[in-house]
């Protein structure tokens, strides 16, 4: 099922389904009147969309009027480990590849530092809980786990905040 009105009237089932019952009995419990669309009563009219608008754009035409914010990075001042700067230092920008906190297929690293050295490309993988690694002891590979992942991105390529898929 493809058709976005549909999926949203089953999403709204959902939430009455999960919560509203629950919701229900304490607003009663308060003297406030019951909600007939829990979803929509959390989400409100204006729900806030924290992603990059060229990375995660909210689709057009929109039937919810989504306040879209950028994403929400607090600051971090960690210094980058040495063996890392050494990597960013000693060829042109790498090709970031990581999934953060999402599983990925167990032959996604050796997928990706493929097709990026098959451009050219040097690479940068976050372990993350995907739990990512090098394929091989290559010189054009660097694995890193916990590291300042802004200050990563912005090492190597001054003015752009990503790194550049080499080209």
């Amino acid at each position: 099922m493809t058709d976005n009105r549909v999926l949203n009237d089953l999403d709204v089932q959902s939430y009455n389904a999960l919560f509203g019952a629950a919701l229900n009995t304490h607003r009663a419990a308060i003297g406030l009147p019951p909600v007939d669309n829990v979803r929509d009563h959390i989400l409100t009219g204006h729900p806030w969309l924290a992603a990059d608008p060229d990375l995660a754009p909210w689709p057009e035409p929109a039937y919810l009027d989504v306040v879209q914010t950028g994403a929400w990075i607090l600051p971090d001042e960690r210094p980058l480990p040495a063996e890392l700067e050494a990597f960013l230092g000693a060829g042109p920008p790498p090709v970031y590849v990581g999934f953060g906190s999402m599983r990925a297929p167990a032959d996604v690293a050796r997928v990706a530092i493929e097709a990026i050295r098959a451009q050219g490309g040097r690479v940068l993988i976050a372990r993350g809980w995907a739990d990512l690694a090098q394929v091989d002891d290559r010189d054009d590979c660097f694995a890193v786990g916990e590291a300042a992942s802004v200050r990563v991105n912005r090492a190597r390529s001054p003015g752009q905040g990503k790194c550049p898929v080499p080209g």
